[in-house]
């Protein structure tokens, strides 16, 4: 990546931040802030991944952080105790594989760790981990802090990591995560301006729901979305420049994105749209499962027609470039590709959502199936949306505090923090190990 465009902090101590990461998007949008932390010196980055999905192996954004010298990406197995999952691996080797083989297995594994991350002597476990790492700073996304490691599901060290901070008085700064994209319902369960130094959020939108929530506004900064930073966007996109053997360039290529299984729609009807748009004239059709949806196999209607290809390897961004027009329900791909300055195409018609994209005039709308046809052909014939109906949805719903510097402004703000605590050993005055 080119040069840091932040101005660096100049510090005389080292700082460690420790970073979090439960789900795919929570990636999305902290790899443009730890990225550009990596320009500062004096500055060593923990980036701790707490549930199972998510590894280096499978994912670009996680191997292009750990090329930084100032950047270790753990996990809750790097945290495990040794001899834990010695024991464990010499029981599971020693089962007959008759048993359902390395499928089997996994799951085994999976169950049994996930039994003692709910237990006492995990808690003890992650209580040494942050003594040993004594970072100066927590960054996160919106996840609850009163999130209890009795739930059956990750992630399983956010309740004791803050227990931890706040013991400690190690400040927690809670990052923007995700889109407001539409209504969201309210919620009093806890107020994140109890646990968080500052809270970050992308819009104004967002403040105002979080402060109707009884927020404190003090503790609310609206700085836009790090995902969406022009210097990061820019980076992203000459990443992309390899388009996928499996696309047709003789072709009018769109990509469906799918949508997380928490929203309310008529899957089978999704299909049966799905297999009327890829049956247009002259066009491509890839769909990409969520990672948190519906797995590849759930669209196997789709898999023998020849327009379509289902496809969960290839990076969005790599598809998105390539493509002529995106299509979702309710997905942060459409910002993706109205950046990019790529139509949309929005079926409507398979929710009852109203979306911000929606309201602002920044897609194509489908009320109805038997439109699809026609929408296509507009696309075709390079139909785009009014660059103000671009530009508002843009401004309200991505980049709150006008300026797509996003990660610059928040790093700004998170030094100023610091810079105020330097002479406070509990904060951000950290010596090195010896």
């Amino acid at each position: 990546m080119e040069a840091c465009y932040t101005k660096p902090l100049e510090l005389s101590i080292l700082m460690r931040v420790l970073a979090l990461a439960r789900h795919n998007n929570d990636i999305d949008f902290m790899t443009p802030v730890l990225d550009q932390l990596t320009c500062q010196e004096g500055i060593e980055i923990y980036y701790l991944l707490t549930s199972f999905e998510l590894s280096v192996e499978n994912d670009w954004r996680l191997r292009h952080l750990q090329s930084y010298p100032s950047v270790q990406v753990v996990s809750v197995w790097d945290i495990l105790p040794k001899r834990f999952l010695d024991n464990l691996f010499k029981w599971l080797s020693s089962l007959p594989h008759s048993l359902g083989g390395v499928g089997w297995g996994k799951r085994k594994i999976y169950k049994i760790v996930s039994i003692y991350l709910r237990g006492r002597p995990w808690a003890e476990r992650v209580q040494l981990f942050m003594e040993s790492l004594s970072p100066s700073m927590v960054l996160c996304d919106w996840m609850n802090p009163l999130h209890n490691r009795a739930q059956k599901y990750p992630p399983y060290t956010y309740a004791d990591i803050y227990q931890w901070s706040i013991s400690h008085k190690v400040p927690c700064f809670s990052l923007p995560h995700g889109l407001m994209l539409f209504d969201l319902p309210r919620n009093n369960d806890f107020l994140f301006s109890d646990f968080f130094s500052i809270t970050f959020v992308e819009s104004e939108q967002r403040k105002k729901v979080l402060v109707g929530n009884g927020e404190n506004p003090q503790k609310i900064i609206v700085s836009g979305a790090p995902r969406y930073d022009e210097k990061w966007i820019s980076f992203t996109q000459s990443m992309a420049h390899r388009m996928p053997s499996f696309l047709k360039k003789d072709h009018f290529v769109i990509v469906f994105f799918a949508t997380k299984l928490v929203y309310n729609y008529d899957f089978e009807k999704l299909l049966e749209w799905l297999l009327e748009l890829g049956g247009s004239e002259n066009v491509q059709l890839i769909v990409q499962p969520h990672p948190r949806g519906q797995k590849k196999s759930a669209f196997s209607p789709l898999f023998s027609h020849p327009s379509i290809i289902v496809d969960d390897q290839t990076p969005a961004m790599e598809l998105i470039h390539h493509a002529q027009a995106v299509s979702t329900l309710v997905s942060s791909v459409v910002v993706d590709a109205i950046v990019q300055d790529k139509p949309v195409l929005y079926p409507k018609f398979l929710h009852d959502k109203v979306t911000r994209f929606e309201e602002a005039g920044a897609c194509y709308q489908l009320n109805d199936m038997t439109e699809t046809r026609a929408a296509v052909k507009q696309l075709q014939s390079g139909w785009k949306p009014l660059s103000t109906n671009r530009a508002n949805f843009l401004r309200d719903t991505v980049f709150g505090a006008g300026r797509q510097q996003v990660v610059e402004l928040i790093l700004k703000e998170l030094f100023q923090f610091c810079s105020k605590q330097q002479a406070s050993p509990v904060h951000c005055d950290h010596s090195p190990d010896p």
